[in-house]
């Protein structure tokens, strides 16, 4: 007597898809950079404010012994959420320093590179599901937005930038993602189980 498992072969989907893990990170980032070098006197924000385009974001003190000047503002490029501020009241800075890092939070990405034998696989516009280990049980779908055309030669991977669709308030920049990348899928098939053959 031989134990026997039956299974009920049905049409139904199947998809092709890699495995990669990914970085969420900005849409845009921009430095922000004094205009005259000094120190620090005055810092009007902090990380997580949200800014507006020319907004005053901290004062630099140019004067020098026995000299002294008007304080020159630093002003935001561009609007967005002060993601970085590395200086201090009193620190010194100068013009090729970056003191704080604007971001767009609104806009988010998901960075993975690919290694160089899928590359043929890879094409803008193709689904991938997202699982973060914040929320465990819950699947988030994004889409391929961009293919870098050059490979690292260092690594000989693809650097490939996915959106989420629809986008959600609660990925925060810098979490970590598995993606399951659909590469190809076929309705209307009958499949039976790999074990089966």
């Amino acid at each position: 007597v031989f134990a026997v498992n039956t299974y009920v072969a049905k049409a139904g989907s199947l998809d092709e898809y890699l495995k990669f893990g990914g970085d969420v990170v900005a849409s845009s980032s921009v430095d922000v950079m004094p205009d005259a070098s000094g120190k620090i006197s005055d810092i009007r924000v902090k990380v997580g404010d949200s800014v507006q385009r020319n907004q005053i974001l901290a004062r630099v003190d140019p004067s020098r012994p026995g000299m002294t000047y008007e304080t020159s503002p630093i002003r935001a490029p561009v609007a967005g959420t002060i993601t970085s501020l590395s200086v201090s009241v009193g620190s010194m800075v100068g013009p090729s320093m970056s003191i704080a890092k604007i971001s767009s939070t609104s806009e988010l990405e998901v960075d993975i590179n690919v290694a160089e034998r899928f590359v043929s696989r890879i094409s803008v516009g193709q689904i991938a599901q997202l699982t973060f280990d914040a929320f465990p049980g819950e699947v988030f779908t994004a889409r391929v937005a961009e293919v870098n055309p050059v490979l690292d030669t260092s690594s000989r991977s693809m650097g490939v930038k996915l959106v989420l669709d629809p986008p959600d308030n609660r990925i925060k920049i810098g979490m970590y993602c598995r993606v399951k990348l659909i590469t190809d899928s076929k309705t209307d098939v009958v499949s039976v189980p790999r074990a089966a053959i």
